[in-house]
């Protein structure tokens, strides 16, 4: 596991990062709700940014 702080410190020098946070732990996201929530939430943001430059 990493540094909780130190790796959103990493994330904010992104370009056009965003960080995105949910109420679940690392294995919830394989299935259900919590992985519907990630996949939408990704597809939306590759949309904003493959489609629009």
């Amino acid at each position: 596991m990493t540094p909780a702080a130190e790796t959103l410190a990493y994330a904010r020098t992104a370009p056009r990062g965003e960080v995105k946070r949910y109420d679940a732990d690392h294995f919830e996201f394989y299935l259900g709700e919590p992985f519907d929530a990630v996949v939408v939430d990704q597809v939306e943001f590759l949309t904003r940014h493959l489609l629009n430059n």
